[in-house]
């Protein structure tokens, strides 16, 4: 959302983009094989009256569809900056072994509680600044 923020104050520029996002996700994202999806990014208004991104609640298969896209959004919508990118692909590889852990139906065992720790502080020092 990096871009949203960037134009900043610029409605238009602002629309065109959550246009373009929305686009990219209801036809790669959430498209099932006989449509495509009906997703829209909320939005709200910060203490100066601009716009801003809103938090979105959804549905734990969007979610997970998110999850699985991340990699190409980041190609689309990181194109700007190589680094940022790599940075935000890496990060989510730590998100995506995190939930994959944190989904085990069994109890944890002393190592597996461990490795979840590490796993967490991998993902929160990897930082996204």
């Amino acid at each position: 959302m990096e871009i949203f923020n960037h134009f900043a104050g610029e409605t238009k520029l602002q629309d065109d983009f959550l246009k373009q996002l929305e686009d990219c996700v209801n036809l790669n994202v959430l498209r099932k094989p006989w449509s495509k999806g009906n997703w829209r990014l909320s939005t709200t208004q910060n203490s100066n009256k601009e716009k801003t991104i809103a938090d979105q609640g959804m549905p734990n298969t969007h979610v997970r569809r998110f999850m699985d896209a991340f990699d190409q959004l980041a190609d689309i919508f990181l194109w700007y900056d190589e680094e940022r990118k790599e940075q935000w692909k890496k990060s989510m590889e730590h998100w995506r072994k995190l939930m994959e852990m944190a989904g085990q139906r069994e109890d944890f065992s002393d190592e597996e509680i461990d490795a979840f720790g590490t796993q967490c502080d991998d993902f929160l020092n990897y930082g996204l600044t």
